[in-house]
């Protein structure tokens, strides 16, 4: 019998995950050749070689479209945190005690902000869109299925 032994920790389980095998104990990754090649045969009738691979199980869409919610609602913060940097600018009157260049600085900054949570929201309202799409074309062809 042939035993696959890790070269890094002399581990024997591995799993299989996009495309390569990785070792249970240590967490190296192999290659299809790379597990060839560390074969070592084992004499002894009673043992045996202990490739165990586990298949990827995608994760829960919901949980994934709960992250994109939380990326959409830290876009709005970071709209709303624009709007009150610009409001503290205008109604404390500092614009006007500062130079240009610290002003050119703050300003810079505000319009990073801006476009950052415009970003957020952009990106997270096109994936939460897929979701739902994909959620209707599923539930659709579940439905068709059972007819």
């Amino acid at each position: 019998m042939a035993k696959i032994i890790c070269k890094a920790c002399s581990g024997t389980e591995y799993s299989y995950e996009d495309g390569s095998f990785i070792c249970k104990s240590c967490g190296k990754k192999y290659t299809i050749d790379d597990m060839k090649t560390m074969m070592v045969d084992i004499p002894s009738e009673n043992s045996s070689a202990t490739l165990t691979v586990e298949p990827v199980v995608p994760s829960d869409p919901n949980e994934n479209m709960n992250a994109y919610i939380i990326r959409l609602v830290t876009g709005f913060l970071f709209l709303v945190n624009v709007l009150i940097a610009i409001l503290y600018l205008v109604v404390s009157g500092t614009v006007t005690d500062l130079s240009f260049a610290t002003l050119m600085y703050i300003y810079v900054i505000i319009a990073f902000v801006f476009f950052l949570g415009i970003g957020f929201i952009i990106r997270a309202l096109i994936k939460i869109m897929k979701f739902k799409k994909q959620a209707k074309e599923n539930e659709s062809s579940q439905n068709s299925g059972s007819e």
